[in-house]
């Protein structure tokens, strides 16, 4: 008898420590927020179109074609240099950024040259490490593929 319920005890134990591990984990929460797959760098890979469902890419002969960098306050900074990479003509831009409900979608408003705000699709690979932005343009989808730095 005096066996049965030392085995009763120890199983009566070890289930009250399963449970209160189990709800210990269960409570504890994100050391902060998840921060957004857009934050940081980003190398300009090539850039395309999509028409009539047939993708075309093209890639400037210069690699410091267009590079970007979102900050998590929301702005974001970046250049680009025209089709021939001539460094004479290089475009500096300053943009704020917002995700938006919608999956994979951001609203940018440009500082430059643009007036209003645009929604793009990011669509982010290889662990968030690829990220390639899809936006309409002329009955076509112009895109354009970045590589995080």
């Amino acid at each position: 008898m005096k066996n049965a319920l030392f085995n009763f005890k120890k199983v009566g134990f070890f289930s009250f420590l399963t449970l209160l591990v189990s709800l210990f984990i269960l409570s504890c929460e994100p050391d902060g927020p998840i921060a957004d797959p857009i934050i940081g760098s980003w190398k300009y890979v090539r850039n395309g179109i999509i028409q009539n469902g047939v993708t075309t890419y093209s890639t400037p002969n210069c690699t410091n074609y267009s590079d970007a960098t979102f900050n998590s306050d929301g702005t974001s900074v970046g250049y680009g240099l025209d089709e021939n990479c001539a460094s004479t003509n290089v475009i500096n831009y300053k943009a704020t950024w917002e995700k938006l409900p919608e999956a994979n979608m951001y609203e940018l408003n440009y500082s430059y040259g643009k007036t209003g705000k645009e929604a793009y699709t990011f669509i982010f690979s290889n662990s968030n490490n690829y990220l390639r932005v899809e936006h309409p343009f002329n009955n076509s989808i112009f895109i354009i593929e970045y590589s995080r730095k």
